[in-house]
């Protein structure tokens, strides 16, 4: 059921944050995130000492919101962590109060949506570029056609994001300050 304007004025932040990653979606990607790093620290690139530690929904909670947060302000990432960095709005406290630098990177680095393939599982001649955020995907359509009721003025937006190398997904526009690149509606 769409959520009314006067019952918007009332949702927090984190509750529309939960609307659209419940529960469910983040035991899969805490799964996910924790199979890829146990894969990736057995290979023969991560023979050195690793210190990682299963995340938790905890942990991936905190490091999104940091990830966002860092996003939305334009602030580079090294300032999150100094001494007289950054602060989160929530409650006033530097991202160290939730998360360590180190482990910030760590969760960052090993981050995965689907479940770890090897790259061999994907046909060659099938293009499998986006089957690897389909969970999200799919559920994120789910939410946005239950709780979004657009209007009938409803502005669409384009972007061209630069990109020179080759694929069959970008579109070539002469004359325009990005001529080649992806184009994002």
């Amino acid at each position: 059921m769409p959520i009314s304007f006067s019952e918007l004025a009332a949702i927090t932040v984190i509750q529309i944050f939960n609307l659209f990653l419940t529960n469910s979606i983040m035991g899969q990607l805490v799964a996910n995130t924790n199979s890829n790093a146990q894969q990736q620290l057995l290979g023969p690139e991560h023979q050195r000492q690793c210190s990682w530690q299963p995340v938790t929904a905890q942990d991936l909670y905190f490091s999104l919101a940091i990830q966002i947060h860092m996003g939305l302000n334009g602030v580079p990432p090294e300032r999150y962590w100094m001494k007289d960095g950054v602060s989160l709005p929530q409650d006033g406290l530097p991202p160290v109060a939730y998360l360590g630098k180190t482990r910030f990177q760590d969760i960052r680095h090993f981050f995965h949506v689907s479940t770890f393939n090897s790259p061999t599982d994907c046909p060659e001649s099938l293009p499998c570029w986006h089957s690897k955020v389909d969970i999200l995907l799919e559920h994120l359509q789910f939410c946005l056609q239950r709780y979004l009721v657009p209007g009938c003025n409803v502005p669409i937006d384009e972007a061209k994001i630069l990109f020179t190398d080759r694929s069959i997904h970008i579109t070539k526009m002469q004359n325009m300050p990005i001529c080649q690149g992806y184009k994002f509606f």
